[in-house]
């Protein structure tokens, strides 16, 4: 008895778009035993040779790459990268590389807007590399203290 009663409803889903109109269309899609499980996108590729220099600006307070092409930062042992309006996590500088929601980022850096990032940590490599420039320069060959 119950079959009866449900073909109805079935062909009434099956024909009932075609009585109101042609662009009206209805798909049913029944899924079952091992589907193949979709494989995440493999992650950006930044390439870097070296590991970083790191400096720490004390207004920002976490460390921040120089001298390399990427916004990279390195907070409690974790690298993040910030790249084409995405922050990327990973464990070490050359990845492997994850997407993170900025509301995941830490909080220090997610208090400060990426553009202030650059401008500070570029017046610091800046500063960093004027001082290693006098060093290097010293008091000359065979000078004492």
């Amino acid at each position: 008895m119950k079959k009866i009663a449900v073909i109805p409803v079935i062909a009434l889903f099956l024909f009932a778009p075609v009585a109101q109109g042609g662009d009206i269309g209805f798909e049913l899609t029944i899924r079952g035993g091992d589907q193949a499980k979709p494989q995440p996108a493999p992650g950006p590729v930044f390439v870097i040779h070296q590991p970083p220099v790191f400096l720490v600006p004390v207004a920002l307070g976490f460390q921040v790459a120089v001298g390399i092409p990427y916004d990279m930062f390195l907070i409690s042992g974790r690298y993040y990268v910030y790249h084409g309006d995405v922050w990327y996590v990973g464990s070490s500088y050359s990845g492997p590389w994850g997407v993170v929601k900025y509301k995941n980022l830490p909080p220090g850096l997610r208090k400060h807007r990426i553009e202030n990032i650059r401008v500070v940590r570029d017046e610091e490599y800046r500063s960093y590399r004027a001082k290693k420039e006098h060093e290097g320069k010293g008091k000359g060959k065979g000078w004492k203290d």
